[in-house]
């Protein structure tokens, strides 16, 4: 698995996502993924709005820079 180095680079060359990473909320969300997995991503994001906002929104920058 994982992702190719190349789009790696892409990502980390992009402040939009760097500064969405960086954030506290994003690593919360990180955390969770790590430890209760996809559900428990979906859930807090059901749960807390800030946490859905910055999901989408990483998916659609992740997205956008492939």
């Amino acid at each position: 698995g994982g992702m190719p180095p190349d789009m790696l680079q892409k990502l980390m060359a992009n402040p939009e996502l760097m500064a969405l990473l960086q954030s506290p909320k994003m690593q919360e969300a990180m955390k969770l993924m790590m430890t209760g997995g996809q559900s428990a991503l979906e859930k807090a994001m059901e749960e807390d709005k800030e946490v859905y906002e910055i999901v989408t929104k990483l998916n659609e920058v992740m997205e956008g820079s492939l």
